[in-house]
């Protein structure tokens, strides 16, 4: 993960809720919903899983293993 933050305001989500810049192991990089419940710093590893928040398909990004 490259860059994190914390959105407090937002017309469609609940809020708060975390963005993060993630370089996916490929080659591009991506804006993507991370997982609350985390202490988040950049460089961490992070890994994805599928979701749905107010019925819209989202993948949200939590730590890996290093």
């Amino acid at each position: 993960m490259r860059s994190f933050a914390e959105v407090h305001r937002h017309a469609k989500w609940p809020v708060p809720f975390a963005m993060g810049e993630i370089s996916l192991a490929d080659g591009p990089t991506i804006h993507a919903f991370l997982d609350d419940e985390v202490e988040w710093h950049p460089g961490a590893t992070v890994v994805g899983q599928g979701g749905d928040r107010l019925r819209d398909s989202y993948v949200v990004f939590t730590l890996g293993e290093r």
